[in-house]
């Protein structure tokens, strides 16, 4: 009789599937490490991004400044005609066609058509995004006189 009350307590199993409890363990170590490991992967790639990011933000942002003072001082609501008989409007100078088709490329007001993107030509901020935009993709030859004043063009 006391084989037979050994017996049954070694079979007792309560239903419990282990490879599911190794599956769970193993998940809440991975979730676990994740959650340690993750800090210090996200300040390691914070630290070499951002300061390649910084130098690219203050090369393009001091080109920008000294842009808009070479094209209008910084004076958002000046009107110039230029040398070919359009007007020049804003802190970059921008002329109609070129403010309203470079707009669309780069899809700064997506929904906007295109006379409604008259309605930023002066508005310094879209002005200097859209510049930026431009700056990046290297068209500094629209701003060819200041350009050539600063050096930025490459022959």
């Amino acid at each position: 009789m006391n084989d037979d009350i050994f017996t049954k307590e070694r079979n007792f199993n309560l239903g419990i599937n282990w490879s599911t409890v190794a599956l769970f363990l193993a998940l809440v170590f991975i979730i676990y490490a994740t959650a340690l490991l993750f800090p210090i992967v996200k300040t390691y790639v914070r630290e070499i991004t951002p300061k390649a990011e910084a130098a690219q933000r203050d090369y393009l942002d001091e080109r920008l400044d000294n842009l808009a003072e070479c094209e209008s001082q910084h004076r958002p609501w000046i009107e110039i005609v230029d040398t070919n008989g359009e007007l020049s409007y804003g802190i970059y100078q921008f002329q109609a066609k070129t403010f309203v088709s470079y707009m669309q490329e780069y899809g700064l007001a997506p929904h906007a058509e295109p006379a409604e993107l008259m309605n930023f030509i002066k508005d310094p901020v879209m002005q200097r995004r859209l510049t930026r935009e431009m700056l990046e993709d290297g068209l500094y030859y629209h701003w060819k006189a200041c350009s050539e004043r600063y050096g930025w063009l490459v022959e």
